[in-house]
């Protein structure tokens, strides 16, 4: 007969929707569930299997790609020998035999192309009171690249995907493997997405595409998907059950009785529980009637002889109650019956001290009770001496009793032995990246919040938390516009590349916009809801600050080495405590760039031009925050640099470079990229106004004269190199505006291209950093490794970068004010003799360990060429976070070209 509580069942666990997001949640922040991806789709039928109509595209890090041109048709659809010889596929654990999942022939929906897509972590609904079905939603935001010829639907999608399956998945014994197999890829499984934005508009043959093509997705790309069961369960089922609040229920039995999901129909749930767990009274009873047996004293009473039954247990409200009944028989004295009762309570109690309450341990609750029948009243004598001897012995056997089984008890309530391996194997990931670092402990934690004892069955409440999320992972890169030259990232004016957050992610959260900005802006000049791609064609969207692009349309300049910054905005469930929405933001800028720079027929030799890393104060004026090597981007060839205007500036010119940018404009030359450089002493950089689309640089050491070929110049004095290298023209002493412009619109040089890419390491957050040894003490020697379980900043420095001086300085204040340990501080000259850079150290009074690198060993391996550069690495060696410029405080994760660096955890430093 069905228990009212459990039904067929002797367990039954029951989840929150809410509480099944939040572990949802959980499983798109250990990457189990996918939230970037680059894919090849083709749903139209080949002429034989094996065949997926998804292909992801990855790298050669196990990343997904993010440059769409990347992604060839025909990529390999049988790995087959690969998975041996390739250590992508080999990392990736792909089948060799997929062909062995029979797929039947579907319809078509005729997609075919590239599609990149950005998903949040889904959430459940229990869509009707069947108990059958469960519906899923998803956010996705999209970008398609239509094969030619074929359908092109829309290139930016935004909307909820809903799916609807049956909840049908049970656990099966199949020789020694007890498993829950998952499947969503049956003919039953409703799809349908909802477009909340798309450019251009869908029309209904688009809408039908598209759920079409999810339909056989699933259906040839669905594996299996299989969890261990935990040991002592032989089958579980799932069911939804609607209430307040809906929940999922998982249905399970110890024994060889598969048990009917129609006798369980109630939620037990509180409103303040994530989940509860039911365990029926019928294995409560079996379980504690086989540890809990009484025997009769050993020593006699009178002449009495007694005959003691086995125990019942019956639950009760709040309370356990131990039965044991018996007979007593004499030859000389009247015989009478008995009966012992005893009450137990549970406590809640933790597996390990001081850890969440787990588990629960039985309690007794008050003392026996004796009940003696059967003896007239002349016989009350003997009930009461009776009662007296067999007490002591039963309490010390009950005792005994429970401290001998108090293991079994704590087993049979943890939450942990029948669910949590369970629920952890869900958060394993599916595949691992080659040569990734060990993946971040991810745990759910269940703890117990109240025990209710019903004449069903006994219920734990309880709460379900994860672990605390990381920070959001914000990175882009730029994506070539047309990729010709040999470079295969080159762009001409007016056209920018587009700039792809593809791998941009809320572990666990969901986007809501992308604010894209110069530094300093107090508002972002780009906000976008529905595309994860900020355009930079037509008209050179992302060639300059918005600031400058307002005042008016600047011809023909390119402005470079702006801190470009991208902001993101969403939530998330929180990790613990009520289920409730939490805000999340997180900004990471870099430094657009491109080479200004062509050798021609200029030798550089000894030159170290450096381009002043800036940004706008807010009262107007130039703010110098690092320094980059000019010749970070060289271009050989003259075919990807555009034309320049440098102005070597004296006292006067120096306060104003707006007659540069103005001149550009009179001009009138817009079929010629300019690149505008003023370049400046240190002191003439920290006296003059921010002029937007101009490029600094500081003149320290005669860099610039050298590069540009320039022996003892009278100052101020203008160039006008053309991408060939060649000087042009040139005018020394001041000059206005208007000659200037005439000089432009005669010699500039027609057409103009800038290899315009983002500045970046060659290290990446989420890798293990490259290993150096540095002296600890004089003769002393200490390798990064061995830091190890400690926290380590790298601050990259040049004396001749005041920048990267004085965030050293920031970096001791900020590490002295701490109470706690902070992380250890290494500060990493690059590029200068030791002992000039002992000297500078002392000079400067950097009370921290220095680390010298004449030969920039270091440096380039790491692949710094700007000063100040901080690289954030946790206590495991694995880089967190990096830092460009002394008043940038969020990381830069971009790329410059080729395959993508790319990462995975949190993206801000960790100081």
């Amino acid at each position: 007969m069905a228990n009212d509580l459990t039904g067929d069942f002797d367990v039954v666990a029951e989840f929150t929707t809410l509480a099944v997001d939040r572990a949802l949640a959980a499983m798109h922040r250990c990457e189990r569930l996918l939230h970037s991806m680059t894919a090849r789709v083709d749903d139209i039928p080949p002429k034989r299997f094996p065949w997926q109509v998804i292909v992801g595209a990855i790298d050669t890090f196990g990343e997904v790609v993010v440059n769409q041109r990347q992604v060839k048709k025909g990529s390999n659809r049988y790995p087959g020998s690969l998975a041996a010889t390739n250590v992508v596929y080999a990392g990736l654990d792909v089948l060799v035999n997929a062909g062995a999942v029979v797929v039947d022939p579907f319809p078509p929906s005729n997609l075919q192309g590239v599609a990149q897509l950005q998903l949040d972590p889904p959430t459940i609904e229990v869509p009707d009171a069947s108990g059958a079905n469960l519906t899923v939603r998803m956010g996705v935001r999209a970008r398609y690249f239509p094969d030619p010829n074929t359908d092109a639907a829309a290139q930016f999608v935004r909307g909820q995907l809903v799916i609807t399956a049956p909840v049908n998945q049970v656990a099966s014994q199949h020789g020694n493997v007890n498993v829950i197999s998952v499947d969503i890829s049956g003919p039953n499984v409703n799809v349908n997405f909802n477009a909340l934005y798309s450019s251009p508009p869908l029309g209904i043959s688009d809408l039908v595409g598209i759920n079409q093509l999810v339909r056989n997705a699933l259906r040839t790309g669905f594996l299996p998907s299989n969890s261990p069961l935990p040991a002592d369960v032989q089958f579980l089922q799932f069911k939804t059950l609607t209430g307040t609040p809906t929940a999922v229920g998982v249905l399970m039995n110890l024994g060889d009785t598969k048990g009917h999901p129609a006798t369980v129909n109630g939620i037990f749930l509180t409103p303040a529980d994530d989940f509860g767990f039911a365990v029926s009274s019928d294995l409560i009873n079996q379980k504690i009637q086989q540890e809990m047996t009484i025997t009769a004293p050993t020593d006699t009473f009178y002449s009495y002889s007694l005959t003691i039954n086995s125990p019942t247990v019956e639950l009760q409200n709040g309370k356990v109650v131990l039965s044991v009944s018996g007979h007593a028989h004499s030859s000389a004295l009247p015989d009478f019956d008995f009966k012992l009762t005893q009450a137990f309570t549970l406590n809640l109690a933790a597996t390990n001290p001081g850890g969440p309450l787990d588990t629960a341990e039985l309690a007794v609750s008050g003392d026996f009770s004796v009940d003696v029948s059967g003896l007239s009243i002349f016989f009350d004598w003997l009930a009461s001496d009776f009662i007296g001897w067999m007490l002591g012995p039963v309490r010390s056997q009950r005792d005994a009793l429970i401290a001998a089984h108090a293991q079994d008890v704590r087993d049979m309530f943890s939450v942990n032995k029948l669910l949590g391996g369970f629920l952890k194997s869900l958060l394993n990931p599916t595949q691992t990246r080659p040569a990734a670092p060990p993946q971040q402990d991810v745990n759910f934690m269940l703890a117990y919040t109240a025990v209710e004892i019903r004449p069903t069955g006994i219920i734990l409440h309880g709460s379900l938390g994860v672990s605390p999320w990381p920070a959001a992972h914000v990175e882009y890169q730029p994506i070539p516009t047309a990729p010709t030259g040999p470079l295969g990232n080159v762009t001409t004016f007016p056209q920018g590349p587009d700039y792809s957050a593809l791998k941009t992610w809320i572990p666990g959260g969901a986007i809501a916009e992308y604010d894209w900005s110069y530094r300093g802006q107090s508002q972002p000049f780009h906000t976008d809801a529905n595309r994860f791609v900020l355009l930079g064609t037509g008209g050179g969207l992302v060639n300059e600050p918005a600031e400058f692009l307002a005042a008016t349309t600047v011809s023909g300049v390119i402005s470079g080495y702006e801190p470009f910054c991208l902001t993101v905005k969403g939530t998330r469930l929180s990790a613990s405590g009520p289920v409730v929405s939490q805000p999340v933001t997180a900004t990471a800028c870099g430094y657009n760039s491109f080479p200004v720079i062509n050798v021609g027929n200029i030798t550089l030799e000894g030159a170290q031009p450096m381009v002043a890393l800036t940004h706008v104060g807010a009262d107007g004026s130039l703010q110098v925050v690092g320094h980059m090597l000019a010749l970070t981007h060289v271009d050989k060839s003259g075919n990807y640099t555009p034309n320049v205007v440098a102005h070597f500036a004296d006292d006067g010119t120096s306060a104003n470079m707006d007659f540069l940018v103005d001149a550009v404009k009179q001009s009138g030359r817009k079929d010629a990229a300019t690149a505008v450089l003023a370049l400046m002493t240190h002191t003439q950089l920290t006296k003059t106004r921010h002029t937007p689309g101009v490029i600094y640089g500081d003149r320290r050491g005669g860099g610039w004269e050298r590069a540009f070929g320039v022996k003892a110049p009278k100052h101020p004095l203008t160039l006008i190199v053309l991408p060939s290298g060649k000087v042009a023209w040139q005018h020394e002493g001041p000059i206005d505006g208007m000659t200037l412009a005439e000089a432009l619109k005669k010699v500039l040089a027609k057409g103009g291209s800038a290899h315009r890419g983002l500045y970046g390491l060659n290290v990446r957050p989420g890798r293990k950093a490259p290993n150096f040894v540095f002296e600890l003490a004089e003769e002393q020697g200490l390798t990064l490794r061995k830091l190890e379980g400690r926290a380590v900043v790298l601050a990259f420095w040049r004396s001749t970068s005041k920048p990267s001086l004085e965030v050293i300085h920031d970096l001791q204040e900020s590490l002295g004010k701490s109470s706690r340990p902070g992380p250890v501080l290494l500060a990493i000259n690059d590029g200068e003799a030791a002992d000039e850079a002992k000297k500078m150290a002392a000079l400067h009074k950097l009370m921290v360990t220095l680390v010298t690198d004449p030969q920039r060993l270091i440096s380039s391996a790491y692949g710094v060429s700007v000063w100040p550069t901080m690289v954030s690495i946790d206590a495991s060696g694995v880089v967190t976070g990096i830092r460009y410029g002394r008043s940038i405080v969020d990381t830069v994760i971009p790329a410059t070209g080729g395959n993508p660096t790319g990462a995975r955890s949190n993206t801000k430093a960790d100081f």
